[in-house]
């Protein structure tokens, strides 16, 4: 949660199975390219007003995005990946500010 500032949160670390990213007049940079998956679906609910919302998952993660985004977006494609890897949902809304989904 950030409210007022900004978050950085990057590195191994475990991911449960349901999380939540919150950000009011702030930013909050996640990056999930080495963290580590508790299980093979993770629901990541992302509430954003008036702020930078900027998320980076691995390449071989399958994503589904569900956020609803009135501001600006820059979202890649849902993507499909092998059976075996871990899925990404990501749900919520952003109001006022913006929304970065990126891989890599």
């Amino acid at each position: 949660m950030v409210i007022g500032g900004s978050a950085r949160r990057a590195g191994r670390f475990p991911v449960g199975r349901f999380c939540t990213l919150t950000a009011a007049f702030g930013g909050f940079d996640l990056d999930l390219r080495a963290a580590v998956p508790s299980q093979d679906e993770i629901t990541l609910t992302v509430w954003g007003v008036a702020a930078r919302v900027a998320i980076t998952v691995p390449d071989r993660w399958r994503v589904t995005n569900q956020v609803l985004v009135l501001s600006s977006r820059q979202a890649m494609a849902d993507r499909d990946g092998a059976p075996g890897e871990p899925l990404l949902r990501l749900r919520g809304t952003c109001v006022g500010g913006s929304f970065q989904l990126t891989q890599g």
